[in-house]
């Protein structure tokens, strides 16, 4: 588990250059033909990844719930987000893998409700979640790499 949790933390290291190479504006901007944008699908990850690892394992994550109800699945975004909102989202990067990987250690994922993805996908167990996660950051890491398309 605890390779799969560094290839966590190495995805969101490589996303958090993205804070780092494009303005405020820049990760708000909604290309013409796409539906969201750059924060969007880093917010996303973040509030995806506090409800596959810690909902339905029954215990609370240190994600805000406003932030979970504004990036979880099926929402798009309702206007800009604010400097505060993307520092906030910056830090959980890197905050919710070092929470995961103390969690994981202290054993509080002892229980996993059994779930099935929107594709058919079922996972059963917090291994499995971890898994998926890193399935789930792939896929939106293809999405914002098509995003930087349309930046400049």
């Amino acid at each position: 588990m605890n390779t799969k949790i560094d290839l966590l933390r190495k995805a969101n290291a490589q996303a958090l250059q993205l804070f780092d190479n494009y303005s405020e504006e820049q990760l708000n901007l909604i290309p013409a033909g796409f539906n969201n944008n750059i924060i969007w699908n880093l917010a996303h990850l973040v509030a995806s990844d506090a409800m596959i690892l810690y909902s339905a394992t029954g215990n609370t994550s240190i994600v805000p719930a406003t932030l979970v109800q504004s990036y979880k699945r099926g929402t798009r975004p309702e206007g800009p987000v604010d400097a505060a909102t993307l520092a906030l989202v910056k830090e959980l990067m890197v905050n919710t893998i070092d929470n995961l990987e103390k969690d994981q250690q202290n054993g509080i994922f002892q229980q996993y409700t059994t779930w099935t993805t929107s594709f058919g996908h079922t996972i059963s167990s917090i291994d499995d979640a971890v898994t998926f996660c890193i399935y789930h950051h792939g896929m939106h890491g293809s999405a914002i790499s098509a995003l930087r398309k349309f930046i400049q």
